[in-house]
């Protein structure tokens, strides 16, 4: 369906459907769960003028409350301008909490690409859209590459979207053409987040099943594929609904496999395989799906969105397998991305051209923050504090956008010893065991230590595994995971919103031949990424870190923050 846009107007984009359970934890799976709502501003030429994942401001993990906050936005709202609301399975229509936002129903079908709709904002009649949750996650690909390549597969998975969990779209002669939707993929996304049994088994609860997917990643690293557990699952419909009778499982495994297990401890190799098992079922339904459409359209690079994309091993198969030229991956490919994604779209579609970003881009909030020049003294005194196994925060310029920490919010430290990935992940992140910690490394010493990280578009953030060169293996055991491999980001010079980050890595180099720093998100256990100095400080304190690097300023967290002038 043709729709004539305005093609002068800003377009306010958001992400914030109720989902109707009245739980204040996101996550709840009964009602058709939303989370991670966002709002952002796109200018006429395809500039981000405005993005905040509201996680960041509230400090609500997932946080899915827009209509309580989007009032608080208003001030950054243009004379005139077109909005765009991202649609879901739980609903279309959108009201604040004092009405003076309020976006209509209105039923489309997903090959519409996107409707018109009514929209009032502050009282006053706006230029509505609609844009559907599947074409929302593809459109979020477009702030970091500007246009999509010609002959391209658009291809967006995750747990449920408006009307699907998988749907395909082609980029070609200009224009995107719907393929399908469906939910053909439904049972293994579920495995990661809504199935009891992985959640129960990784001792979540249903008010956290957010958390499922990176732990469960994580740790079936450990486990070895059976065909035998595999068909164990498959038998009993994977154990989908385990909390509704949970003294099944334990007299099912003895039975079926001799062995007299209590309860979950994840010490114990036959939940390993199952965790092995479940991440190789995924990767068979989901792969060959790929690759139908891929033979079906001849499509040459493959854009990927969702949050299943967030999925690092099931990246790495489809980069080493060459079907496609490249694969993309936004950096926001969760429902992060969703305002985002939903506002490009209709800056495509109107024919505008999107400028390409860093994924530097969440600024509301941060306004004043700048990226600073470092000293030669404020680099010196960082890497000689790094390289006595001192844990650095780091809180310059805007905040990333999506969930990986990628050098603006970050916790880094040297991979050099065992016992730094211990510190870093166990006494001060309070993770898992099984979790592994990714590297940050300069293009110039990435292919030698991660060969073949600097051929994907994927190791800007931090989006694919990559073999460690067995002369680094012992020399960074901080940042290698049980398989041997490591989930690298790779900088490089030309790359100015990280500047400050590269020279730390060079001069790390310079002077001690120590090649990447261990960079984790800068956030405690169940919170959200930092975002403001005040954040940064606060979480600092909290987590026992030893300084931070606030814009150009080390501050000490030993010492008072307040005599830093930072608080």
């Amino acid at each position: 369906m043709k729709t004539l846009i305005s093609k002068e107007k800003d377009i306010v984009g958001i992400w914030g459907i109720q989902d109707g359970s009245g739980n204040p934890q996101p996550g709840w799976t009964e009602y058709f769960p939303t989370h991670d709502h966002s709002f952002c501003i796109i200018d006429s030429n395809g500039n981000v003028k405005n993005s905040i994942e509201l996680e960041r401001l509230t400090r609500v993990k997932h946080d899915h409350r827009l209509s309580k906050y989007i009032e608080s936005f208003n001030k950054y709202l243009p004379e005139d301008f077109i909005v765009v609301s991202v649609n879901h399975l739980a609903g279309t229509s959108f009201i604040s909490e004092n009405a003076l936002w309020r976006i209509e129903n209105n039923p489309f079908e997903i090959s519409d690409l996107i409707t018109p709709t009514k929209v009032y904002v502050n009282r006053k009649e706006r230029e509505g859209y609609i844009c559907s949750h599947e074409l929302a996650h593809i459109g979020s690909m477009l702030p970091f590459v500007g246009e999509f390549k010609e002959n391209s597969l658009l291809i967006h998975i995750d747990g449920l979207a408006s009307d699907s969990c998988f749907s395909v779209f082609q980029f070609k002669n200009g224009e995107i053409k719907y393929l399908h939707h469906g939910w053909e993929p439904l049972l293994v996304t579920q495995l990661f987040g809504f199935n009891d049994l992985t959640c129960g088994m990784l001792g979540l609860d249903e008010n956290h099943r957010l958390a499922t997917p990176g732990r469960l990643m994580g740790y079936s690293s450990y486990g070895k594929y059976s065909k035998k557990i595999r068909e164990w699952l498959n038998k009993n419909n994977w154990y989908k609904e385990y909390w509704k009778n949970p003294n099944t499982i334990f007299p099912d495994i003895k039975k079926e496999f001799g062995k007299d297990i209590k309860g979950f401890d994840l010490k114990e190799h036959f939940f390993m395989d199952i965790a092995r098992v479940c991440q190789q079922e995924f990767e068979d339904i989901v792969i060959p799906l790929i690759e139908k459409y891929q033979k079906e359209t001849g499509s040459e690079y493959l854009y990927f969105s969702g949050g299943c994309a967030l999925n690092i091993n099931l990246n790495t198969k489809l980069f080493d397998s060459k079907k496609f030229k490249e694969v993309y991956v936004p950096p926001c490919c969760s429902d992060t991305g969703l305002a985002l994604g939903a506002a490009s779209i209709i800056q495509m579609l109107r024919g505008g051209k999107m400028e390409v970003h860093s994924p530097f881009i969440c600024n509301i909030g941060v306004e004043k923050k700048k990226i600073p020049k470092l000293s030669k003294n404020t680099i010196e005194e960082i890497v000689d504090r790094l390289s006595k196994k001192e844990v650095m925060g780091v809180c310059i310029g805007y905040s990333e956008s999506g969930p990986r920490a990628l050098g603006h919010r970050s916790i880094l430290a040297i991979p050099t010893s065992k016992d730094m990935y211990d510190k870093v992940n166990t006494e001060i992140k309070k993770r898992e065991w099984y979790r592994p910690l990714a590297p940050i490394i300069t293009e110039d010493l990435a292919e030698e230590v991660f060969p073949n990280s600097t051929e994907t578009d994927l190791s800007k953030y931090m989006l694919s595994n990559f073999n460690i060169s067995k002369k680094w293996i012992d020399k960074i055991p901080a940042v290698v995971h049980i398989d041997k491999t490591a989930r690298a980001q790779v900088i490089g010079e030309k790359n100015k919103e990280l500047e400050p980050i590269y020279a730390i890595l060079k001069r790390m180099w310079d002077k001690y031949e120590i090649p990447c720093l261990i960079n984790t998100s800068f956030n405690g256990p169940g919170e959200p990424i930092v975002h403001t100095d005040e954040d940064a400080i606060r979480s600092a304190t909290k987590l026992g870190l030893d300084f931070v690097l606030i814009d150009n300023k080390i501050v000490d967290i030993k010492a008072n923050g307040k005599k830093q002038g930072i608080i």
